[in-house]
């Protein structure tokens, strides 16, 4: 995370450590989150989002539109670990 974190330091990046992610809206470029009790809308072309695999399982709802069925797929057949890393691309 540090990597990334120091990366994005060198650009006009914004970085919102801590907030609720509420939605990501993937086609809009929009992530909806909440950080201390104050809900916002940040507009971007990527979003870093460090939610676990049992919320990406039991709130597919973050993701808006619904996620395609291989993306879906994919999720299901991660064990659950300690540490996993998933990373989502998707085609513009």
């Amino acid at each position: 995370m540090n990597v990334i974190l120091d990366d994005l330091k060198t650009t006009d990046a914004e970085i919102i450590l801590g907030a609720r992610v509420k939605e990501i809206n993937y086609e809009e470029g929009t992530v909806k989150a909440e950080k201390d009790g104050v809900e916002s809308i940040y507009q971007g072309d990527y979003v870093v989002s460090t939610v676990s695999i049992g919320v990406m399982r039991n709130k597919p709802e973050i993701f808006n539109p619904e996620l395609p069925d291989d993306k879906k797929l994919a999720i299901s057949r991660v064990d659950m670990a300690t540490f996993t890393k998933i990373f989502c691309s998707f085609k513009q």
